[in-house]
């Protein structure tokens, strides 16, 4: 699942690390990579590699990276633009609805957020859609555990 809430920041030795390990596979491609800190060691550790897209994408939009777009633009063979990223905060919508956030909310400037941060404004832009993603997500774990208890 997406994480709950993210921040993105700069961190010039996780892209470095992102970048070394690209090359070193010869990849050119979408991937997830999931890193941490290592305070011990002072450096980045991967933790993970997914070629794919991934469920915070919504997020990095929020930062002023659309993936998908710049993927598009790839595979059309077009120039791709300079980097927007941007220093962000997202908050997944299933986030924004917990009561504990709603009891932040108004009492410590740190907690506060802005709907642009949220991905209620792709859930109030086509709630359809996503009345139906969310439907294909409940139904695709019902029909695992389903599978689970079946054997």
């Amino acid at each position: 699942a997406a994480a709950a809430a993210i921040r993105f920041i700069e961190c010039g030795e996780a892209l470095e690390a992102g970048r070394d390990l690209a090359g070193a596979l010869h990849y050119n491609g979408v991937a997830n990579l999931d890193m941490f800190y290592d305070t011990r060691e002072n450096q980045i550790r991967i933790l993970e590699v997914n070629p794919r897209f991934w469920g915070s994408l919504r997020g990095s939009h929020v930062a002023g990276v659309s993936f998908p777009y710049l993927a598009c633009l790839v595979a059309l063979d077009l120039p791709l633009p300079a980097p927007g990223y941007r220093r962000a905060r997202y908050i997944h919508p299933k986030t924004v609805f917990r009561p504990e956030v709603f009891t932040k909310l108004g009492r410590n400037s740190h907690d506060r957020f802005s709907l642009q941060e949220t991905g209620l404004r792709y859930l109030l832009a086509d709630p359809v859609a996503e009345a139906l993603r969310g439907l294909g997500q409940e139904f695709s774990g019902a029909r695992g555990r389903l599978l689970l208890e079946d054997h």
